[in-house]
């Protein structure tokens, strides 16, 4: 049955992280809060297109920009491949985990859930409510994860981002300043620097285990044909002694790379071919080197032109630097929310020297 009514805690206005957010950001996971379509699980069917139509001067575009930005924050967690959205918290806050009858709905759903990612963080989920039907089906969601331990388990009354705050005490360690990871437990992982050489033989992964490693892989990857062999390599490296995540990281930067150079996708190595050549350990975090137009016209007017493109490359060279682009975040995953988290870091860049760049670009004139 389609839900009638949604709930938002008033309280959302004195979270800082949720005011913090633009306004489409803001706009689009109320949308999706009242959505009549969204299950008791928290799990919708992405559509952006209807989406988009919610609002007179909205646009697609802007409503994938919302959506890939929530997802780079944790907010939403979305699976392109099955077309399923999760919006990570609603359970806890849409007061889903304290109506007996309405809870025990969401535990059946959200094992109708195709996606293992989606499966994945609602496992996280069901176990900060910490009840037993709660924490048998967050087994049977994730059956490869560790149980929780009391210290980890949450009240069912905590909150979290969006649509209310969360306890400071509960809150997850960041990983590179840059939104929340999944579980509450521990630190995520983080992506530094260049490759380390240094690899840790994976233990023994189980086929299901590979499975859902694989789909992480799959889901960050920046060119998706060939899957069933790209499946046989992966398995074949994870085997062969690779860690898994290793290989996901390594894919996570090759989409980032993809990204900033705009580079064809006829020119992206197909999966079966970057694995068979062990292209996880290649160094890619280096700025890309361009040609840069040259400064022409008012210094404003290139220089907002500039912003606009998110070109800090071109900003640099004006200023006799190089322009180092930040680490990207492990949970930052799918190549659009990649795409804007590129673009967003060189527009703050630019911003942050602008004013060094338009004494440059004024010196430059006079000369």
């Amino acid at each position: 049955m389609a839900r009638e009514h949604a709930r938002i805690l008033c309280r959302i206005w004195r979270d800082a992280e949720f005011r913090g957010l633009v306004t489409d950001e803001q706009w689009m996971y109320k949308a999706l809060l009242s959505q009549a379509t969204i299950s008791n699980a928290g799990v919708i069917a992405y559509t952006p297109g209807p989406w988009s139509r919610l609002s007179a001067d909205m646009t697609l575009e802007r409503v994938e920009a919302a959506l890939s930005s929530l997802a780079a924050k944790r907010y939403v967690v979305l699976d392109e491949d099955t077309g399923e959205l999760l919006v990570r918290t609603f359970m806890r806050n849409d007061g889903v985990s304290s109506n007996g009858k309405v809870f025990k709905n969401a535990l059946k759903v959200a094992q109708q859930v195709q996606s293992d990612v989606l499966r994945r963080v609602l496992a996280a989920e069901l176990r900060k409510v910490g009840t037993d039907d709660a924490n048998r089906a967050a087994a049977e969601l994730d059956p490869d994860a560790a149980a929780p331990t009391p210290a980890t388990v949450q009240s069912g009354n905590s909150t979290s981002d969006g649509n209310a705050v969360q306890k400071k005490s509960e809150r997850p360690e960041k990983s590179c300043g840059v939104g929340e990871g999944v579980g509450e437990g521990g630190k995520s992982p983080s992506v530094v620097g260049s490759v380390s050489s240094n690899r840790r033989r994976s233990d023994a992964m189980s086929t299901r285990a590979v499975d859902k490693a694989f789909a992480e892989f799959w889901a960050a990857y920046p060119r998706r044909e060939a899957k069933k062999g790209a499946r046989v390599k992966f398995g074949q490296a994870v085997k062969g002694g690779i860690d898994a995540a290793t290989i996901i990281a390594g894919a996570r930067r090759y989409a980032a790379y993809v990204a900033q150079v705009g580079r064809e996708r006829e020119k992206i190595k197909i999966p079966t071919t970057w694995l068979n050549n062990g292209c996880w350990d290649d160094e890619l975090n280096g700025p890309v080197v361009a040609q840069a137009p040259k400064p022409t016209g008012n210094p404003a007017d290139w220089l907002r032109d500039r912003w606009q493109a998110a070109d800090a490359v071109a900003v640099a060279r004006v200023l006799g630097e190089r322009y180092e682009r930040p680490d990207l975040p492990v949970h930052v995953e799918g190549k659009d929310a990649i795409a804007v988290f590129w673009r967003t870091s060189a527009r703050l860049w630019i911003e942050d020297h602008r004013d060094a760049a338009m004494a440059k670009l004024a010196q430059a004139a006079a000369a």
